[in-house]
């Protein structure tokens, strides 16, 4: 079980990424905390994660992250997420296609002695951000549809 000075620092960093209020950073995250993706994308310090924030909101006007569990045990932290957003612009050269996005992802975080976050891994199924954005040609998307063939809220 997570502390709750853990679990209110993570609720804010998500506060954070939906609302570009950076006022707190400092307060939760470490100087050079770090942000990496399943892909390989590496975000470190605060210019970084602000470049992030704006990729996400330039392209989803409503976009939202929002923490469904948050459990784990001494330094380690991992959270179930909510991400959603209309997308309204440009994002992984995708133009917009003014869909509605929502899946669920994972973040395994590493915190410090004080509770800051250090380091986050994010996973989230790409594939299903990319036929929810009708990036993915039909039938491609049918083949890989998953256990059900439909997406949330299809």
């Amino acid at each position: 079980m997570v502390s709750k000075n853990i679990e209110n620092n993570i609720r804010q960093a998500a506060k954070i990424m939906t609302t570009g209020d950076f006022s707190s950073y400092d307060q939760i995250m470490a100087e050079d905390a770090t942000y990496r993706t399943g892909l390989g994308d590496k975000f470190q310090g605060l210019e970084d994660l602000k470049k992030l924030r704006e990729l996400y909101a330039d392209a989803f006007d409503d976009f939202t992250i929002e923490p469904q569990h948050i459990f784990g045990e001494g330094n380690r932290a991992v959270v179930i997420y909510k991400q959603s957003g209309t997308h309204v612009g440009e994002f992984m050269g995708i133009e917009a296609s003014h869909n509605r996005w929502e899946q669920l992802g994972c973040n395994i975080v590493t915190l410090d002695d004080d509770g800051k976050l250090v380091d986050v891994f994010d996973i989230f199924d790409n594939l299903e951000l990319l036929k929810q954005l009708d990036a993915v040609p039909k039938e491609m998307s049918e083949l890989v549809g998953g256990v059900t063939g439909t997406r949330p809220g299809a």
